[in-house]
């Protein structure tokens, strides 16, 4: 390898110093931010906040509580801070939401807010911890760990998790064990990949598309894994379905109509106004289901194909499955951004210089939204930078993958080419 150029290394000083800093102040603000019980400077980001910090995560720190005393948290009020209002404060989680909560009856909600989203940034950490090693893995420019981190944590979408407390990250340690026990073959790594992906399903049902890696790999033990744990998983709470579905649909009677806006990405939702006022308006015609449908399924089959024909994939799994998430979220009718970190996840984990320019525009247009500070932008432009970048972050992943595997065909004609020497001596 050649020694690192004086320009290169002047670089990465200075993304290692730009690194620190912004961890020094995003420290420094959420320090603040759980002592006040507010998120500082809320007002001037992409997703606002509200006047205290984990308004999503009190929903099922609520619950939990009101489950843990004998109540029944679909059918029964639990103190939601919404109660009373025009939203609805329904507990519309699967059932095995309630138990993963469990620990919040040995807290006062306020404590185990403050928990909470230390537990979630802890979780973004060593997301980008992962995404900087499949970098060196995958022998890509160096970027200093401290920049790579600070770049997820003051991301839009971590900033939005953090301060909703919202349980999104929690698909994020089944994803990353599922990324390493598909590695290599054994009983125990498809039941640790199979049952991880069901736990993430239950958990948030988007996860449900990285069955997609399982049929890629060519996993089948792994997928009746899949099969068996999402249905022992889900058995127990059968009782509390109809409840269940009965609080989506009223939940569901009372989201915002077919529109476009600043922290949702749902491309069901944002299709049909998306083409309006456009000479390519007629588009607009096929239902938004349909248009995300055929964009999640055609890309998720696609790249897959191309994962199952790569020879050596090991380095290419977790960006790969963190890929197949973040392409997940653009199917559901309500897509908020805080589900969408495994876009940031995947860029640092995959983006090169050597990328074509398409992909570092592409990458650059991403930005506007990466970065948490509103910007005057349109929400339909920022809607679009958000599916450029999706798509540059996808091309990325595609040469990462082509590149696995010519490295492996590389390198077993190597090997071919000095076995009759070896064979000599």
């Amino acid at each position: 390898m050649m020694p690192p150029t004086r320009r290169s290394s002047a670089g990465e000083r200075g993304l290692l110093l730009a690194g620190v800093l912004l961890l020094a102040g995003w420290a420094a603000v959420w320090g603040l931010s759980l002592c006040e019980n507010r998120l500082l400077g809320g007002r001037f980001t992409w997703t606002g906040a509200w006047d205290f910090l984990g308004l999503d995560f009190l929903n099922p720190c609520l619950a939990t509580r009101h489950w843990l005393a004998g109540g029944d948290p679909y059918r029964e009020p639990f103190g939601d801070p919404r109660e009373g209002t025009a939203q609805v404060a329904k507990f519309c989680y699967p059932p095995p939401v309630l138990p993963l909560f469990a620990w919040c009856g040995l807290l006062p909600p306020r404590q185990a807010v403050v928990v909470w989203t230390i537990v979630l940034a802890a979780l973004a950490m060593w997301g980008a911890v992962l995404a900087w090693r499949t970098r060196r893995r995958l022998g890509l420019c160096k970027l200093p760990l401290p920049f790579v981190v600070a770049a997820l944590l003051c991301s839009t979408p971590v900033i939005f998790a953090l301060e909703r407390g919202n349980f999104d990250l929690l698909v994020l340690p089944p994803l990353a064990g599922a990324a390493w026990a598909l590695q290599r073959r054994s009983a125990a790594r498809d039941l640790l990949a199979g049952g991880g992906l069901a736990l993430a399903t239950c958990l948030k049902v988007y996860p449900g598309l990285l069955v997609f890696s399982l049929l890629a790999l060519g996993r089948w033990r792994a997928l009746l894994c899949f099969a068996v744990a999402g249905l022992a998983l889900g058995l127990p709470g059968l009782g509390y379905l109809p409840a269940l579905h009965a609080n989506l649909i009223e939940s569901s009677a009372h989201m915002a109509p077919v529109t476009i806006w600043h922290t949702c990405h749902s491309l069901s939702n944002s299709w049909q106004p998306l083409w309006a006022a456009t000479p390519l308006a007629f588009l607009g015609h096929v239902p938004g289901t349909v248009a995300a449908g055929v964009f999640v399924l055609g890309l998720g089959l696609a790249i897959s194909c191309r994962v199952a024909r790569c020879p050596d994939r090991s380095r290419v799994l977790y960006p790969y499955l963190l890929w197949l998430a973040a392409l997940a979220t653009f199917l559901p009718r309500l897509a908020n951004d805080y589900n969408f970190y495994y876009l940031p996840l995947a860029a640092l984990a995959v983006w090169d210089r050597r990328d074509p320019l398409a992909v570092h525009v592409g990458m650059a247009l991403l930005l506007f939204w990466w970065q948490p500070i509103t910007v005057p932008i349109g929400v339909k432009e920022l809607f679009v930078f958000k599916v450029l970048g999706f798509l540059a972050v996808t091309a990325s992943l595609g040469r990462r993958i082509a590149e696995q595997g010519q490295t492996a065909v590389d390198g077993r004609g190597t090997a071919l080419a000095l076995s009759p020497l070896q064979n000599c001596a």
